[in-house]
């Protein structure tokens, strides 16, 4: 019995795969393009290490009407031996019509210098099956004045954007003949990493902050300072006299004694520690509007006031 029903398992799995495929889309072909051409072909050497290459294609796939399917899936970029037949590599397109393409080799996977190899674009074989020279494929063989070093690269690069430009398409290029936003998401997209290698062909913006200096004077503090008057002036310097320091220590001292006996006042009166605290808080303020205090001596209590809050306060809380 069990395997009578394993048996009909089987055979009922067969038969639901077997449906899939049959069933299952098959990517039809486009139709042959109106014409197919290889522009310019350039192999570059050394670009992020020594001994890689990029082998860059510029080519025209021209449909009247866009096809519906994917360029990446239709037309690739290959490389073959100087045999014309043994494929080394290839990479799909990213668009129909006039555009550019790259493949990037490593060091491992670098092909002999000035070899005579054979570069297409063309159909992909799974979806056009036939592929004929001049209707779906395009040849070129390599000669030695297609290969060229990295320290060529930017320059090349901004002639073939400026023939790319006066073919038709968007404007790729700034007024000072550096690629501009439009023009490197186009390359950047055929030819990944491009900007590391010639970021001088990119165009920049550079901005520098405008930094206005102020002319800050003491004029507002010494005003306040004046306040003081001559007799709480003279009488804050002989008890600091007294007491061995300064003017402004002593002026300091007696405004926070004044802070504490308001807050004392408060609290004794509310039974609220906090609004103790509000008003001695408060009391430093007023001294300095009376020039009791220097106003940037106030400046610092409360800059210190602030960050003991946020270690004891915050810190405790949120730690």
């Amino acid at each position: 019995m069990f395997k009578l029903k394993k048996s009909l398992f089987k055979a009922v799995l067969i038969s639901v795969l077997g449906l899939m495929l049959v069933c299952m889309p098959v990517m039809a072909a486009p139709a042959n393009p109106n014409t197919i051409s290889i522009g310019d072909v350039y192999v570059f050497r050394n670009l992020l290490e020594t001994g890689d290459q990029l082998w860059y294609m510029r080519y025209a796939v021209n449909y009247t009407t866009i096809p519906s399917e994917l360029a990446s899936d239709t037309f690739l970029m290959a490389i073959y031996a100087p045999d014309g037949v043994t494929l080394l590599y290839t990479h799909p397109i990213n668009y129909y019509q006039h555009n550019i393409i790259s493949i990037y080799l490593t060091p491992a996977q670098a092909l002999t210098w000035n070899g005579a190899y054979v570069v297409r674009i063309m159909g992909n074989p799974a979806v056009f099956g036939v592929l004929i020279e001049g209707v779906n494929m395009r040849s070129r063989t390599l000669g030695a004045g297609d290969y060229r070093e990295v320290t060529d690269l930017g320059t090349y690069m901004l002639q073939q954007a400026a023939i790319l430009q006066a073919s038709g398409w968007p404007v790729v290029l700034t007024a000072d003949g550096v690629l501009n936003v439009t023009g490197a998401t186009y390359f950047n997209k055929a030819i990944p990493g491009l900007s590391n290698v010639v970021p001088e062909i990119y165009m920049t913006t550079t901005e520098y902050p405008v930094v206005v200096k102020g002319n800050w004077t003491h004029s507002y503090e010494e005003d306040l300072l004046a306040k003081r008057g001559t007799s709480l002036n003279q009488t804050f310097t002989e008890l600091g006299n007294w007491l061995g320091t300064s003017n402004n220590w002593m002026a300091l001292g007696t405004a926070g004694f004044l802070a504490v006996m308001v807050g004392g006042g408060v609290f004794a009166a509310t039974k609220k520690p906090d609004w103790a605290m509000i008003f001695a808080a408060l009391t430093i303020p007023a001294c300095v509007a009376i020039g009791v205090v220097t106003l940037s001596v106030w400046w610092i209590i409360t800059f210190v006031i602030l960050i003991l809050f946020g270690v004891l306060f915050l810190m405790g809380r949120f730690a």
